[in-house]
């Protein structure tokens, strides 16, 4: 289930991200990434609720409780994997040939 959390997540960010004119792309690397993520992330999130070091959020008591909240921590792993994206992107726009820096533009 965290990993259908992390494949909403990719698809929001796939649809929000910007085309560069550069032959590079890092969005399939990027979104492989985001499974074990949000598996690991729901995993987690699921032991830490479960421990009852949160206060107050002992609401694992039914199956799809447990269902909704790996969901809701599998979307979680956005957080985590923003950096990735964040540097991503930056990469990309470094190399692509329309950078406001000029570099990897021609000069005549």
């Amino acid at each position: 289930v965290g990993v259908l959390g992390a494949a909403l997540s990719s698809a929001a960010s796939l649809s929000t991200r910007a085309d560069l004119s550069t032959r590079y792309s890092l969005a399939v690397a990027q979104t492989l990434l985001k499974a074990p993520a949000g598996v690991a992330t729901a995993i987690l999130g699921l032991l830490i609720l479960n421990s009852g070091f949160v206060p107050g959020m002992s609401g694992l008591g039914s199956q799809p409780a447990i269902l909704v909240w790996a969901m809701v921590f599998g979307y979680g792993q956005q957080i985590v994997t923003r950096f990735v994206d964040q540097r991503a992107d930056t990469l990309l726009t470094a190399a692509s040939p329309l950078t406001p820096s000029g570099r990897g533009t021609r000069t005549a």
